[in-house]
């Protein structure tokens, strides 16, 4: 099984870079509409239960957030999709992750 505290190096800031990452992408998908920052920061936060459900692809990682997790029902529950590329640095070598990362375009 698969773990953020797996696929990451042990002792690494990969909270911090996922939530900032995260925020960052919805910010732009956004477009300039209403984003509630308060909601954003909350459910962004660099807690490891803020990014339950991730999904490993040949792109990167893919972070489902929960319906009003990061943003209004009527907008729907966004996907972050993080290339490999902007987190390979943190990644564990021992983890099969940091292999797919290797192989990604």
């Amino acid at each position: 099984v698969l773990t953020l505290g797996s696929i990451f190096l042990p002792h690494s800031d990969y909270l911090k870079t996922l939530s900032r990452i995260c925020k960052a992408q919805i910010l732009q998908d956004a477009k300039g509409g209403y984003v509630d920052k308060e909601q954003l920061e909350h459910g962004c936060a660099p807690v490891e239960s803020n990014f339950k459900t991730v999904l490993i692809s040949d792109k990167g990682i893919e972070i489902d957030f929960a319906d009003y997790q990061v943003r209004s029902y009527a907008e729907g529950a966004p996907t972050v999709t993080i290339s490999y590329s902007k987190i390979k640095s943190l990644l564990n070598p021992d983890c099969v992750v940091y292999k797919l990362a290797g192989q990604a375009r």
